[in-house]
């Protein structure tokens, strides 16, 4: 699929329900964008889910991603956690026409509490951000597509300075990626205390008489 107006393609995808490895591809054609600029993917989760800021150094390590995020409390449930901004820096390659960037970062299910409303939790992340940094004074030349703002980041090459990115208007198949957990379901409490109950009390008993009639 290619967009004549909006030009860059942004595909986002939960490609692993088992990890919950979250997949991000761009493409951009090369009629649009000179060689030589930089991407930012803004990344923005709901409470529900989180990143392991260790896990993903370890991963920068064996050849991940850059990225910055803030301190993340990974113990936290999802009720007492708030939505979670990081950043992550991707450099383009190019296949035939194209500038082509990937990235695979793997994301966690906070605890949720039991609901009432059944045995699942549906969470929702929302497409990303894309800018782009061109080293280049006269942005504008270098990118021919649509803009939004501008927004300073951290640089990648020095993280104590700040770049200026452009954000660019992309077109995607879905506005957002969606899938369910499962929670402990309230409908059930009497069942599973009981059963629970019957069980202990079970063992017990039994315990009790192999000590006593041994």
């Amino acid at each position: 699929m290619r967009d004549e107006e909006h030009n860059v393609i942004c595909g986002q995808y939960n490609m692993n329900p088992c990890t919950w490895d979250l997949f991000t591809k761009i493409l951009i054609p090369a009629s649009v964008m000179e060689t030589g600029c930089e991407c930012l993917i803004e990344e923005e989760l709901p409470p529900g889910l989180y990143i392991d800021p260790y896990e993903l150094k370890n991963y920068r390590e064996k050849g991940g991603p850059q990225f910055n995020s803030p301190a993340v409390n990974t113990e936290n449930p999802k009720e007492l956690s708030t939505s979670l901004k990081f950043i992550i820096y991707q450099e383009f390659s190019v296949e035939g026409s194209e500038y082509v960037t990937n990235v695979t970062i793997p994301v966690h299910v906070r605890y949720h509490q039991p609901s009432s409303e059944g045995s699942t939790s549906f969470i929702q992340i929302q497409n990303p951000h894309i800018y782009l940094l061109c080293h280049r004074e006269d942005t504008q030349k270098t990118i021919k597509m649509e803009t939004k703002k501008t927004k300073k980041f951290p640089c990648s090459s020095n993280p104590n300075k700040t770049c200026t990115y452009t954000e660019t208007v992309y077109k995607t198949d879905a506005d957002s990626v969606g899938f369910e957990v499962p929670v402990g379901d309230l409908r059930h409490r009497t069942t599973v205390v009981g059963v629970t109950l019957l069980l202990t009390l079970s063992g017990c008993f039994y315990l009790s008489s192999k000590i006593l009639y041994k």
